[in-house]
């Protein structure tokens, strides 16, 4: 992958990814941002075990993405 092709550039110090770089990842990354304030607001009132679970699954679906769309981590 070229340096254009990334969605997300790693930090210049610490360990991760920082903001979206590319339109495909601020796309996606308003989705999942809608998406968990839909979690939040369908699950917490009432279930919060069902928003736990939904929240674990977005958090790995972000850190996937980042992974491989995402510049490689040093």
């Amino acid at each position: 992958m070229s340096n254009g092709d990334y969605w997300f550039r790693r930090k210049r110090s610490g360990l991760g990814w920082g903001l979206p770089c590319s339109r495909q990842g601020w796309i996606f990354f308003i989705a999942w941002c809608a998406a968990l304030i839909w979690v939040a607001a369908h699950f917490m009132p009432q279930r919060p075990f069902a928003f736990t679970m939904a929240l674990a699954a977005l958090t790995v679906l972000l850190v996937a993405v980042c992974v491989i769309k995402g510049e490689p981590l040093k």
